[in-house]
């Protein structure tokens, strides 16, 4: 079994101030444990006024997108590149799809497009990841697709196996789930540090099949279908982030442990906290208000949890199925995702449902 970590994060590991990290660990731990863990495995409540679903947009191609962001003159939705066919698009506001405007400079470099992400000052993060290649990440404008920035993996970082699969960004710090090798990946803006952390431990690997509308997913050879680490969600003040498989558990950690190098593997991951089980899904947001989201593939759902941790099933819909990661608009919390060869925007039942 690979190492939990790679040695550069070991070398950073050591920390004089024991008793201070030990204090806070605790407290990540606990808090709110009482409440928290009776909450965990409670039934999906349905709201008393389930969701309402709008087909905003048809899309091109297929039903091969996944990601969506909302930026200021549409949305920018992505899928894995597919025979040369067009891989980002952007819907205008009418709900017409086009293809996503780059500079001739951003095409010569985005040939394997695999996640992506909104800024925060309304630019966008797309994921390169080509098999067997140095993965890299461009930040564009959002309506020109003009290059911002480019940030190239460290070695050390990823490997032969490494498939970066989604993205996460807040402020200075971008975190990557590696599907291929198992592992969560991160870069420092600020620091320009690339760091790996939990690589091959249990909450990176998938533990059980997926399963899609009530029929187990079997891979190519005939085998049960099992994906590790694949989706990822920061709650909005960055503080949080969540991750898990497409099977499930759902884990928590803090943040600001994966920015301190005084914290040891071993102190970090204790600290990666199991939230609770899902079933399969599709992908993860979190809204205004921190209530997370979750589509349901296994059924055709929307679940999410409140602020306290109750969890809750907003909506059933077939066309959920077909559901993959969604995007929370940070205004108006409405929940837009690729489902099948639509757009949906799905408003969710407002406030803490009894």
């Amino acid at each position: 079994m690979a190492h939990i970590f790679r040695w550069e994060s070991m070398k950073n590991a050591a920390s004089p101030s024991h008793f201070r990290k030990a204090i806070l660990l605790l407290v990540l731990l606990l808090y709110p444990f009482e409440q928290g863990f009776a909450a965990r495995e409670r039934p999906w409540a349905p709201v008393p006024h389930p969701a309402e679903v709008t087909v905003i947009a048809h899309l091109p191609e297929g039903s091969d997108w996944h990601d969506v962001v909302k930026v200021t003159d549409g949305f920018i939705l992505q899928r894995a590149p597919k025979d040369g066919a067009v891989s980002l698009i952007k819907v205008d506001r009418a709900g017409q799809a086009h293809p996503f405007p780059m500079t001739q400079q951003v095409k010569d470099m985005l040939d394997a497009p695999s996640a992506l992400a909104r800024a925060d000052d309304r630019a966008i993060w797309v994921v390169n990841a080509r098999p067997s290649a140095q993965p890299f990440l461009l930040k564009l404008d959002a309506e020109t697709g003009a290059l911002q920035s480019r940030f190239d993996a460290s070695p050390d970082v990823y490997d032969g196996t490494s498939r970066f699969i989604a993205i996460a960004a807040h402020g200075p710090m971008i975190y990557l789930a590696d599907e291929g090798d198992a592992a969560l990946v991160t870069y420092d803006l600020e620091k320009k540090t690339w760091r790996r952390f939990f690589t091959h431990y249990p909450a990176m690997l998938g533990q059980r099949p997926m399963n899609i509308g009530g029929q187990e997913v079997r891979a190519t050879d005939g085998r049960p279908l099992q994906r590790n680490v694949s989706h990822l969600a920061l709650q909005r003040d960055g503080a949080w982030l969540y991750l898990q498989t497409p099977t499930g558990p759902l884990y928590r950690l803090k943040t600001e442990l994966l920015r301190d190098p005084d914290f040891t593997p071993v102190e970090l991951m204790e600290s990666l906290t199991e939230w609770r089980r899902t079933p399969t899904i599709g992908g993860l947001t979190i809204g205004p208000d921190n209530a997370l989201y979750l589509i349901d593939r296994s059924e055709g759902r929307l679940l999410s949890f409140d602020a306290g941790r109750n969890p809750f099933m907003q909506l059933a819909d077939q066309r959920l199925v077909d559901a993959q990661t969604p995007y929370a608009d940070p205004i108006t919390n409405e929940i837009y995702v690729a489902a099948g060869a639509d757009l949906l925007r799905v408003t969710p039942h407002q406030g803490t449902p009894p």
